[in-house]
């Protein structure tokens, strides 16, 4: 596992090691295990090794192959390691030995450009044949990795791993991406653009092919499940969930200790569940965290993860208390100076630092379990319907009861939309969801602003890879793109790796996908309650109160963190426009004086003050 950059200059020149060096630079930090610089003519790369090395001596140059023809670049984690090596024909006498990148550049050789769809797991890779001159790349389906590209000095190609490696190659950052902005200010940031212009992302379920500085990026992954999956009993449903969470948690445990995350909620206590059974059949040990916000009524989940700890076994448990003047796990303005994606998050930090102390060198998070189990209650209802279940109807009229929503209210929203996006056109329903997004979502500041709209408006219209998805796939999908979790979980790992340390989500596992994707809808989302699914799966593996507590978000402590920081958060902005040229990029992106922030979505105002903050570290950015 390697942060990594690539250079690759055109034929005939040649590529200095501080060239490659200069890149790796801003985010040292994440080199816990030291850097290598390997270059050959016009070619370079440089590694940051994030991980301990799996044998004695570190690799210090990029994995070759083919009498040194192919160079392969990785940040790679690699799942169903047993089952690739047997496709790959590896002695089993030799496998302890083997590594992810042996692995990687194994399966190149052996299916080439083919090779993304015989992977599980998280990577970002670039493979360089010397032969034919071409550069090919690809990321994980679900985005776990990405990668970013540029063209550098003299007409070359830059790839890295990190944008921050980019961000310092002159030229790159120099002019902001407004669409993408307006995009990260929705608190929907689309995860397949960079924040300025002159920088590509090969985002997730991507791929590239580069000959001659010539880029084409495509998406090799799409979202349609291999078979319909259909039980005739709910537990096996539920049996075959549990397995494949188990799987996805047990590849990605390693010897020794993991350290995993645990709230009252079913994502975080279902994962340290399946992560304790592992353990049980293993030599790795557990240890698990936990936030805790005593006073703050509904937010306070202590007596769930007592209940958790008991019925588990966990006696290696570790709380952490959060008050107001702590600061906040999500409203917390210290963004990295390396780059405006990535923000040190206290709490977070915390949980590293326990990791160093106890010796874990993983972090389990349930990170990504409301994407995938939540379900969708418009798309369960009209499922039920269409097979003639009509006990939806009592159901509905149980929920308007108790909520004291209208019948009406709630069968135009879970029957009546549902069927129509099901019904209509599809050109008109992508743009009936376009439209909301841009309302609902974009600060009114950017939605003034006629022009940008209609580029956001043309750049969500480019969902290519969605086309002719069914509504339901295409809502989970855009679920995963569009989530404000892979903000939090690369601020995670960013902290994580700065110690050498691997923060992993279960969730976002492409088996657990595919299972989502082939099963029906109201699998998830039943008696008016998410996770449905899941509560199955681990009734007698967890405590009743657990299962039968609904999650919800913590608007309490939110509540009390932007009264806290509001304040800062504008006096952010407001620097920074003193500071921006008026008619700027910058002074058109930041809110204007005079607008009512207290309605705007506070990520809106998050996201703009952590772009101030950090333009204001950088006055080239800011006058630009």
């Amino acid at each position: 596992m390697s942060v990594f950059c690539l250079i690759l200059a055109p034929p005939g020149a040649l590529v200095a090691a501080d060239e490659v060096s200069r890149l790796l630079d801003p985010i040292e930090s994440l080199g816990f295990f030291g850097r290598s610089v390997w270059v050959d003519g016009n070619l370079g790369v440089g590694l940051l090794h994030c991980a301990a090395p799996a044998c004695a001596e570190p690799v210090t140059y990029p994995h070759q192959a083919l009498g040194g023809r192919l160079v392969l670049a990785a940040d790679v984690r690699l799942d169903a390691a047993q089952e690739l090596m047997a496709a790959l024909s590896y002695p089993k006498a030799g496998r302890a030995q083997v590594t992810d990148e042996d692995l990687l550049l194994a399966a190149y050789v052996r299916w080439g450009t083919d090779c993304p769809r015989h992977l599980l797991g998280d990577f970002a890779f670039v493979v360089y044949d010397r032969e034919t001159r071409e550069l090919f790349g690809a990321t994980d389906a679900l985005g776990n990795r990405r990668l970013f590209f540029g063209e550098g000095r003299s007409g070359g190609t830059v790839i890295a791993s990190e944008e921050a490696c980019l961000i310092v190659v002159p030229g790159l950052a120099e002019k902001w991406s407004e669409v993408a902005v307006a995009c990260w200010m929705t608190a929907a940031p689309h995860r397949q653009l960079s924040l300025f212009e002159r920088i590509g992302v090969v985002a997730g379920g991507q791929e590239f092919r580069s000959k001659e500085g010539s880029m084409v990026v495509r998406q090799w992954w799409h979202a349609e499940p291999t078979r319909a999956i259909r039980y005739r009993r709910l537990n096996e449903y539920a049996d075959h969930y549990r397995s494949l969470l188990q799987l996805a948690v047990s590849d990605r445990m390693p010897e020794g200790s993991v350290l995993c995350e645990l709230s009252g909620g079913l994502d975080s206590s279902s994962v340290t569940a399946a992560a304790v059974e592992a353990a049980a059949a293993g030599t790795t040990q557990v240890a698990a965290l936990s936030i805790l916000y005593p006073g703050y009524g509904g937010c306070d989940e202590s007596a769930a993860i007592s209940a958790t700890r008991a019925c588990l076994g966990l006696s290696n448990w570790h709380g952490v208390v959060d008050q107001p003047s702590h600061g906040s796990p999500w409203l917390n303005l210290t963004p990295r100076p390396e780059s405006p994606y990535t923000f040190k998050i206290r709490l977070q930090e915390e949980a590293v630092a326990l990791a160093v102390r106890l010796g874990c060198r993983v972090i389990l998070t349930g990170f990504g379990g409301d994407e995938h189990t939540r379900g969708n209650p418009g798309f369960a209802a009209t499922a039920r319907l269409a097979r003639g279940d009509f006990g939806i109807v009592r159901e509905l009229q149980e929920v308007s009861r108790r909520s004291g929503i209208s019948l009406g209210a709630l069968a135009r929203d879970r029957l009546a939309r549902p069927a129509a996006r099901r019904l209509l056109p599809q050109r008109l329903v992508r743009e009936i969801e376009v439209h909301r997004v841009i309302r609902a979502y974009l600060p009114p500041w950017l939605y003034r602003n006629q022009p940008l709209l209609e580029q956001i408006r043309e750049q969500y219209r480019r969902d290519s890879y969605l086309a002719g998805q069914d509504p339901y796939t295409r809502s989970i999908i855009l679920k995963f793109r569009r989530s404000t979790t892979w903000a939090a979980l690369d601020a995670y790992r960013w902290s994580a790796r700065t110690h050498g340390i691997d923060v992993r989500a279960p969730f976002f596992d492409l088996r657990i996908t595919r299972f989502l994707l082939s099963t029906p809808p109201d699998l998830w989302y039943r008696d008016d309650c998410g996770k449905y699914l899941v509560r199955q799966a681990f009734r007698g593996r967890l405590p009743e109160s657990v299962l039968a507590l609904e999650k919800i978000f913590y608007s309490e402590v939110a509540q009390s963190r932007w009264t806290l920081h509001r304040g800062a958060l504008l006096a952010e902005i407001e620097s920074a426009r003193t500071r921006a040229v008026p008619g700027s990029q910058l002074d058109a992106l930041l809110p204007q004086a005079g607008d009512n922030l207290d309605s705007v979505n506070r990520f809106s105002v998050l996201y703009a003050a952590s772009l101030a903050r950090w333009s204001n570290s950088r006055g080239n950015i800011t006058r630009g």
